[in-house]
């Protein structure tokens, strides 16, 4: 049974088809209304799909993409806080703020009668309960089209707060909304994928370190990010990822910001042997899969991080890469010395450089 805590979801999560029959009645006879589950609806990063007229999402960057034709579109959604950036044709045209008390969400109108991409991107991090993706409406009469193939190359980001975009929009160390203010599609990871033509997926909690928490007043935290790795969803233990399931070819690495930037800093011996078995929890069921371990100036964690991939290197792993970025000027930060866009595309470039001679090698 569906808790009485959740009522606003209990449709989507215990009644799917009498959900979509009832979002069917209510709509005007001028538009049309396209399940979750279509097969022209492309899904890209970890959805909980168990339902397929009802998948979840909370991770940044998780992306829901679709071709349709007509002149206007709007998505339905359940959830609070979430912030989706929707692009059509890919240029953004709304930012749709969740909020518990709707449902529908327009994206665009007025548009010329055709064939139209649409993107739709989780820009943050949900803070909570998961989002539920309720299906499109569209012009009465008009449909889906097929979406071109998908990238022949996948790339995992998983880390701290750099890959959630926080902050990116802000060109002060303070801003007024964090939540407004991050974009993870404008973060570094998204914007090489996007240079080389690469799918890509997020796996990131904002002040989560492999030992500490930011600021955290105890040496280790019980829910370290290593915990969250293998989640589909950040806010749920379950359900878990699995092999197949979305598996990248290249899983980039940047953590550890937070077990050293607050004191008590973690004990190097136990970050490195957390940051080891991080690798090879990425590597877990593909031998050839390459893991690319980022990490800018800051010390000890830059020799942390460059010991580890020395060690995995002597233990005979040619699969794991270590990447330095250089410092980001005063004037590419945003909220809280986070890098904004300008920060992220410089992070970018030698990991661009790095990582495609790698794709150019995976099987």
């Amino acid at each position: 049974m569906c808790n009485d805590r959740l009522k606003g979801l209990s449709y989507s999560i215990c009644f799917p088809a009498v959900w979509i029959l009832l979002i069917s009645s209510l709509l005007p006879a001028d538009h049309a209304y396209i399940s979750p589950a279509h097969p022209h609806i492309r899904y890209t990063g970890r959805f909980d799909r168990r339902n397929a007229n009802a998948p979840r999402f909370d991770w940044p960057g998780v992306q829901i993409r679709a071709r349709f034709e007509g002149t206007s579109c709007a998505a339905r959604f359940a959830g609070h806080g979430l912030r989706l950036g929707a692009y059509i044709d890919d240029s953004l045209v709304a930012v749709l703020a969740l909020d518990s008390s709707r449902s529908a969400y327009p994206v665009c109108e007025g548009l010329r009668d055709t064939v139209h991409s649409l993107l739709i991107v989780n820009r943050f991090e949900a803070y909570g309960m998961p989002a539920v993706f309720h299906g499109l409406i569209l012009d009465s009469a008009r449909g889906m089209r097929a979406l071109p193939p998908r990238p022949p190359y996948r790339i995992e980001f998983a880390g701290g707060s750099l890959l959630t975009g926080f902050g990116v929009h802000s060109t002060s160390i303070t801003c007024p909304s964090i939540r407004d203010s991050s974009n993870a599609y404008l973060g570094f990871g998204p914007v090489a994928a996007r240079e080389l033509n690469a799918e890509y997926s997020i796996v990131a909690v904002s002040g989560k370190g492999l030992v500490r928490e930011w600021e955290y007043p105890f040496l280790s935290t019980p829910k370290p990010f290593g915990r969250y790795y293998n989640q589909v969803l950040c806010s749920r233990r379950l359900p878990r990822r699995h092999a197949g399931m979305w598996d990248p070819h290249v899983v980039v690495l940047c953590v550890g910001l937070n077990d050293f930037s607050s004191t008590p800093q973690a004990p190097g011996k136990l970050f490195r042997a957390r940051y080891r078995a991080l690798i090879h929890k990425a590597r877990e069921g593909d031998s050839r899969r390459h893991v690319v371990c980022v990490t800018g100036e800051k010390e000890p964690l830059r020799t942390h991080v460059e010991a580890v991939v020395a060690r995995e290197r002597e233990d005979g792993n040619k699969f794991v890469h270590f990447l330095c970025y250089g410092r980001i000027p005063d004037n590419e930060r945003g909220c809280n010395w986070h890098p904004n866009a300008a920060g992220h595309r410089r992070i970018a470039a030698p990991l661009v450089t790095l990582i495609g001679p790698l794709l150019g090698t995976a099987e």
